[in-house]
């Protein structure tokens, strides 16, 4: 009988144990929720300053395709930013390909201004 009492005590205890942890997950999905809210307007208040601020560059210009004399190589001018296979993907070349076209080594790289055979 003993044990059944202090098991009745014992309920009430556990009760609000199970109240407060409750209260002290709700306050802190509560504290979660505003931060997560604060973050995203954070952002999108950053995404809009760079948007007014930065004005999107216009997409590079496809090579010219002007009339040619049969014969004559074809030159890109390699610009900053670019890759060999950024380059040979404008000119619809293999990486290897653009590589024997201009003598280069698989490890050698390229430099800004330079210039590169992309075809006959």
């Amino acid at each position: 009988m003993a044990k059944l009492e202090s098991k009745g005590k014992e309920a009430p205890q556990v009760q609000e144990k199970l109240d407060s942890l409750t209260r002290n997950l709700s306050e802190r999905f509560s504290h979660f929720e505003k931060e997560i809210n604060q973050i995203k307007e954070e952002a999108a208040s950053a995404k809009k300053k760079v948007e007014v601020s930065q004005p999107v560059a216009p997409a590079p210009a496809p090579p010219p395709r002007s009339a040619s004399k049969p014969g004559a190589a074809r030159v890109h001018t390699v610009a900053p930013g670019e890759n060999l296979y950024r380059i040979a993907m404008r000119y619809n070349l293999s990486m290897d390909e653009l590589r024997r076209l201009n003598n280069l080594k698989p490890d050698q790289s390229i430099q800004v201004g330079q210039k590169l055979n992309v075809g006959p």
